[in-house]
């Protein structure tokens, strides 16, 4: 049986390792897309600290481009799930705006978008 001092740096370990992996999409984000990406933020329990590991929560991530083409959700997926596959399998939650939408989305005081400025971590 394991201690709870073990439980919590196994833990402490796992999310080394989420916020590693939100870091290298973060980075194969803005190698595809270049220019076009203003931002990209991690937030929800991962950002909080209270993230429980990769049984519990997936890794949430907020990219905001300058404009947003047909196949841009599809690509921004697509990059999560190759990192998802070579990084212990934590899965990604990409959430993708042009920048007027997310500004939209703040303008109107939407909870949502507050948090992810309020508490995201940028990357």
């Amino acid at each position: 049986m394991k201690s709870l001092l073990d439980e919590a740096q196994e833990l402490a370990e796992w999310q080394g390792r989420a916020r590693a992996s939100a870091a290298a999409f973060a980075g194969a984000v803005r190698a595809e897309f270049g220019p076009r990406v203003r931002w990209i933020r991690l937030y929800g329990s991962l950002a909080r600290g209270d993230w429980l590991g990769p049984d519990e929560s997936d890794i949430d991530l907020a990219v905001v481009l300058d404009r947003r083409e047909p196949t841009d959700e599809d690509r921004i997926f697509a990059l999560a799930g190759a990192m998802s596959r070579t990084h212990d399998d934590l899965v990604l939650s990409p959430r993708v705006f042009a920048a007027a939408e997310f500004a939209r989305l703040l303008e109107r005081e939407l909870l949502y978008a507050e948090e992810v400025m309020r508490e995201g971590v940028p990357l």
